[in-house]
């Protein structure tokens, strides 16, 4: 992998740009951290299969947002496999700071190594009590998306995995708040993806990468904002409105 991803990566595959920081721009610094944050929360974690699970409100929201906004938009042409196959974990922490959140992370970091990738291809850390704004987030959480930044924060699984950070209130430098390509980061709540690196080398690979945002660009700007604003509303609903179609 070459150092500072040229994209960003989602579920496994690369959907857009590197940074949180700025339309296509460099990662922000490396946030202090504390030496071994204390546990805060506790963690609820479920797949994306088919088999019944107990109710969990959080992991509906977010594989609504899956499977409504990722794959139902086609941001990502590589997320809707694990989908289908029920290799998608939601992780759903308590979390009330970045500290708590990162010791989650940590955790899910090696459960995720312990399973194979045909059984776990990727984890989603949910942290819907996080209220960070996204300014601080961009800042702390966000920078672990340059993958020296990670390696420095969990050096075990330098690597071997990858993040990639989203935010309600995504807003790529450049762009105003209500311009719809903002929405390719944006998230029901804060979510903390967790890649197998090998699995993104292997997206690279394929090709199918190489031009994704631009694609992406388009379609968000086509869709429009008040479309995006009813499907993101509707994920939090028992029965939310179709997504935008696929064009």
């Amino acid at each position: 992998m070459a150092a500072g991803l040229a994209c960003v990566v989602l579920l496994g595959s690369t959907v857009g740009w590197a940074s949180t920081t700025g339309l296509r721009a460099a990662p922000s610094p490396c946030p202090t951290r504390s030496a071994r944050a204390s546990r805060h929360s506790s963690l609820v974690v479920a797949s994306s299969s088919g088999v019944a699970q107990p109710a969990d409100p959080i992991r509906d929201v977010t594989l609504r947002w899956v499977e409504r906004a990722v794959v139902g938009l086609q941001l990502c042409p590589f997320a809707e496999a694990p989908l289908r196959s029920g290799a998608i974990a939601v992780a759903t922490s308590t979390a009330l700071d970045e500290d708590a959140l990162l010791a989650d992370v940590e955790e899910q970091c090696a459960a995720l190594l312990a399973q194979s990738s045909d059984d776990v291809a990727t984890v989603l850390v949910a942290a819907p009590n996080l209220r960070a704004n996204f300014a601080d987030f961009q800042d702390g959480l966000g920078a672990l998306e340059d993958e020296d930044v990670f390696a420095q924060a969990f050096p075990a699984f330098a690597d071997q995995i990858m993040v990639v950070c989203f935010h309600p209130e995504h807003q790529w430098a450049g762009l105003a708040t209500d311009d719809p390509v903002n929405f390719e980061k944006r998230s029901p709540f804060v979510i903390v993806n967790l890649l197998r690196t090998s699995m993104v080398d292997a997206a690279i690979a394929t090709g199918r990468t190489v031009g994704i945002g631009e694609r992406n660009e388009a379609r968000l700007r086509k869709t429009g904002i008040e479309a995006m604003r009813t499907m993101y509303a509707g994920l939090f609903a028992a029965d939310p409105p179709p997504s935008p179609q696929r064009t």
